[in-house]
């Protein structure tokens, strides 16, 4: 994003999605930052409990991120 506005905008999704109490649903929220440290991007993922995947979607979004969406951005998952 060119306002450099991408942290706050992370936190006030995850007080948002902590303040609704969405019952079923879970956040795994990722990070990705340039090998420079000067940028970072947030990623955001809602996995319903109930999926029957709902263990290995987000390692599998993980490694999406990794493989195809990273372009040597550091990934963390927060």
């Amino acid at each position: 994003m060119t306002d450099k506005q991408e942290a706050a905008r992370a936190r006030l999704f995850n007080r948002w999605y902590e303040s609704c109490e969405l019952i079923g649903w879970d956040l795994v929220n990722f990070e990705l930052q340039t090998p420079d440290k000067n940028d970072k991007y947030y990623a955001g993922l809602f996995v319903h409990t109930e999926h029957p995947n709902s263990n290995t979607i987000p390692d599998a979004f993980e490694q999406f991120l990794k493989q195809d969406i990273s372009n040597g951005k550091l990934i963390n998952r927060r």
